[in-house]
């Protein structure tokens, strides 16, 4: 899903990210970032996003007005949450 997301963002988008991001992640680390995937790992790494806390990358995304990315995280939760209850339909048999 990250991946996703940061093929289909912008040099000016990657920009407003990085900006928004500026006081989770030191000033030295965001001028090293160029891809989206790259400035997703350090937000991994601080504990700001993960497989089931999407909030902060929606906040983010919400931000620069990036709907159409905020779909590829329902799409992504949506199947979590098929496969989820594929598993217990499973267990439940």
């Amino acid at each position: 899903m990250l991946l996703a997301i940061s093929d289909k963002l912008s040099e000016e988008n990657l920009k407003d990210l990085k900006f928004l991001c500026s006081e989770d992640i030191g000033k030295k680390k965001l001028e090293k970032i160029n891809k989206g995937i790259d400035l997703f790992e350090c937000l991994i790494e601080k504990a700001e996003i993960g497989p089931d806390n999407t909030e902060r990358l929606r906040y983010l995304l919400n931000q620069i007005e990036q709907q159409v990315l905020l779909e590829i995280i329902d799409e992504y939760e949506r199947g979590v949450t098929a496969s989820t209850a594929g598993a217990l339909d499973a267990k439940e048999r």
